[in-house]
């Protein structure tokens, strides 16, 4: 928590350009207590009309003792109060095993609702849109128009997955720029698409068991941070079951 809020300070110095002005006089160079802190980023979120906090990587709560992690949230809680402010936390699927720990965590970080973005699908509008607001970022200097076929090709190397296919793009990009390939040279095709898939070699064992139709979910539980998108009916369906056998 001590390391959250020397990165809040750090992040307003960024944002203001001041140096480590605000961290060095807040955090009185790293010694100050985190009560102190906390009333400090409450004095500093006034002064500049912070609207929101945004905390990123939740999940690598998980590699804290379990007191360590439940206290953790007990100061996002805290934040939350103390602030004013409406905190997001952020976190890959792995972020599920500490914010579903307990009931009261679930309750405290659902106050306006939660998401849970997955990947798109080969169906989906969002695929469209998001692919077509891409494609007009082309470097290269034969711009290919937005087709069906490059639709499927960049799914099929990226599996819906919204950064692999920026990343994917960007691959396909360079290698029309430097391959000595003439048909691929300086243009985005679904030959060159295909032809990044050895730049991302560590990431077709995941890949592969996304693409397996259904999903591999025997190759997925092996990745903690990587799972198919909750059966959102079947959890309602389970949290009213539980709630039925409730006493008061």
């Amino acid at each position: 928590m001590i390391a959250l809020c020397h990165n809040f300070f750090r992040q307003v110095d960024k944002v203001l350009g001041t140096g480590d002005y605000y961290f060095k006089t807040y955090t009185r160079n790293g010694q100050a207590r985190l009560e102190e802190m906390i009333g400090k980023m409450y004095t500093v979120s006034q002064v500049h009309g912070i609207g929101l906090l945004i905390i990123e990587e939740v999940q690598n709560l998980t590699a804290a003792k379990a007191n360590d992690a439940e206290g953790m949230l007990n100061y996002f809680v805290q934040l939350v109060n103390d602030l004013c402010l409406p905190i997001v936390v952020v976190g890959t699927p792995k972020a599920f095993q500490i914010l579903r720990s307990a009931f009261r965590n679930a309750r405290r970080f659902s106050g306006q609702g939660d998401l849970e973005i997955t990947r798109m699908m080969l169906n989906d509008p969002e695929l469209d849109l998001f692919l077509e607001q891409m494609w007009r970022y082309q470097y290269v200097r034969n711009i290919t128009p937005f087709n069906v076929d490059l639709k499927k090709a960049i799914h099929y190397e990226s599996q819906g997955i919204a950064d692999l296919m920026v990343k994917v793009f960007i691959l396909a990009q360079i290698r029309a720029m430097l391959t000595e390939d003439e048909s691929m040279q300086e243009v985005i095709t679904v030959h060159t698409v295909a032809s990044v898939r050895d730049s991302l070699a560590l990431l077709q064992p995941m890949l592969d068991a996304l693409r397996a139709d259904p999903p591999n979910n025997s190759a997925l539980s092996q990745y903690d941070d990587l799972r198919e998108g909750i059966d959102i009916k079947a959890h309602i369906q389970e949290a009213l079951r539980k709630l039925s056998t409730l006493t008061i």
